[in-house]
């Protein structure tokens, strides 16, 4: 497996768990804020809740979710993506890009530095690309970069990056936390250290690690936030931002209610808790860069079958499923990109996506050779290419342990036995399933990834599939094509003819874009998703 492609599915992960993970850029995404009163003040923490301790912070060496909402603070990005879906300059100040698109030219800002007052110039952004590039890093994010070869700091402001071809993706590969610039001179000095003493030019800088425990950023009084989507235009209003680890959903919300955390990511079934309550107040986004779906073990018959998969795509309930599973916070998105996506077309999933029919799944069945002769309940095989005659109709639903994705398993086992077919279900934990997906010993699973870029198709579809189990030469031509087409409109039509030949060869079953949901307490001020789904830590304040 290709390490981003388990990155973005961590990232995906982490959303799930309630990580405050920076995902992509949506375009109209329904926001509701609160709106504060009063002028904004200094002081107090951010105290949020996480799962686990990161395994590292050092951005080339992490590929947790983790680690990506903490470190996001601590490192600047040379972009961000505004509200308007496009890159604009944090370190960078201006970019050209060459006739051929295959060379970048960034001009950065003057008068950044790093938390330890070493400058932030072009030598920096060289080391810290470079560092991504080179094969003895390891870095899990390395093929976010795509096709770039080369970065050359030409003075102490202009950086020069070279493709061997053009790659649209990287503008907003390059406002992820994982490339973000890093201090050379603390890398030199910590060695292996650095993961745990990161240092880097953003709001806040790190101050503590209790292992187990929880971590401490506080805030860089030097700072000066150049984003055009945030209020605040100088440091954070917080004194710091406290990462807590509490595993437990039950005790995350208890938290939440106590005031021992001050800001949380919420479950549909916690947020009834806190809808109507004037001591709480709640943020959500329901246009999100989330993408719910069917995906197939693709070497193994008869899910080797378009037609098969096609049928298997018209028996599940989609409305079922956001109903039961999603208990409403969701939108029903029959097409392979997430709803926020600025690509998203609902007139393409009309058309072509997998609309709830179980009539039509019975009778493609029975063409295909899936027949219940022996009137035992159950199909079996009759003359079914790869698959043994008589063998039952019988299949495993895999997924990770959460309460979400087993219920949408629970209702696809529900479907499918209304047609004949029996489902089982197996839940095992994301970081396994990653490395047995590619011993192709599974039957299929529900996946939900968070990525907003149209690249997201690439990371999940291209040779040989992010779980070495799907290719598909000709997509693959689509899918680069979309990749190197450096005019947005262009790249638009090209990204739509790629929709329709995903959702014709069902080659995914997509079915729900759920939103994202934050609670926090009353007093806290500023807190609203932007364009990527991050929360804006750095313009909170807290009220009396």
């Amino acid at each position: 497996m290709k390490p981003t492609k388990l990155l973005t599915l961590l990232l995906v992960v982490g959303l799930l768990l309630g990580a405050c993970v920076p995902a992509a850029a949506p375009t109209g995404a329904e926001v509701a804020a609160p709106v504060a009163e009063g002028e904004p003040r200094q002081g107090g923490f951010i105290m949020v809740a996480n799962i686990e301790d990161p395994d590292s912070l050092d951005p080339h060496k992490t590929i947790m979710a983790t680690a990506s909402g903490i470190q996001t603070w601590i490192y600047d990005k040379l972009f961000y993506i505004g509200e308007d879906g496009l890159p604009k300059g944090l370190l960078a100040e201006s970019w050209t890009v060459s006739d051929d698109g295959k060379t970048l030219t960034v001009i950065l800002r003057e008068g950044r530095t790093f938390h330890d007052g070493t400058p932030v110039n072009a030598q920096a952004v060289e080391f810290t690309f470079n560092r991504i590039l080179d094969p003895a890093t390891a870095a899990p994010a390395k093929d976010q970069a795509g096709p770039l070869e080369k970065v050359t700091a030409v003075d102490d402001r202009t950086v020069v990056f070279e493709f061997s071809e053009p790659y649209a993706p990287f503008y907003f590969a390059a406002t992820t936390s994982y490339f973000g610039i890093i201090s050379p001179a603390a890398v030199e000095e910590l060695g292996d250290d650095f993961g745990r003493r990161p240092v880097g030019s953003g709001p806040f800088m790190f101050e503590e690690w209790k292992a187990g425990q929880e971590i401490t950023l506080v805030r860089n009084p030097d700072y000066v936030n150049v984003r055009e989507d945030r209020d605040n235009e100088g440091a954070p209003y917080v004194d710091g931002i406290i990462f807590k680890n509490v595993p437990e959903v039950g005790t995350r919300i208890a938290a939440l209610e106590t005031g021992e955390i001050n800001i949380l990511g919420l479950s549909r079934e916690a947020v009834p808790r806190f809808e109507n309550d004037p001591e709480f107040k709640i943020i959500s986004a329901e246009e999100t860069a989330s993408m719910n779906f069917v995906e197939f073990n693709y070497k193994r018959a008869p899910f080797d079958n378009p037609q098969f998969r096609r049928a298997f795509g018209l028996a599940i309930d989609k409305e079922a499923i956001l109903a039961g599973a999603y208990g409403g916070f969701g939108t029903l998105n029959y097409n392979p990109y997430p709803n926020g996506n600025h690509v998203y077309d609902t007139a393409i999933g009309e058309q072509y996506g997998m609309k709830y029919d179980p009539e039509a799944a019975m009778q493609m069945l029975d063409e295909l050779g899936w027949r219940d002769e022996d009137g035992d309940g159950t199909r079996e095989a009759h003359g079914v290419e790869g698959v043994a005659d008589n063998a039952p109709a019988s299949w495993v639903c895999w997924t990770y342990p959460f309460e979400i994705k087993q219920r949408e398993c629970e209702i696809i086992q529900a479907n499918m036995a209304d047609i004949g077919v029996k489902i089982d279900i197996k839940l095992t934990d994301f970081g396994t399933m990653a490395a047995e997906m590619p011993k192709a010993e599974f039957d299929f699973d529900v996946m939900r990834w968070t990525w907003n870029e149209p690249v997201i198709l690439s990371l999940l579809l291209k040779c040989p599939g992010w779980e070495q189990l799907f290719c598909d030469e000709n997509l693959d031509v689509m899918l680069n094509e979309a990749d190197t087409e450096m005019d947005p409109v262009a790249r638009l039509e090209k990204i739509k003819g790629l929709q329709q030949y995903i959702l014709e060869q069902a080659i995914i079953i997509p079915f729900v874009s759920d939103w994202y949901i934050t609670g926090s307490l009353a007093n806290v001020n500023g807190l609203r998703y932007d364009a990527t789904f991050g929360l804006t830590y750095d313009d909170v304040w807290f009220g009396e």
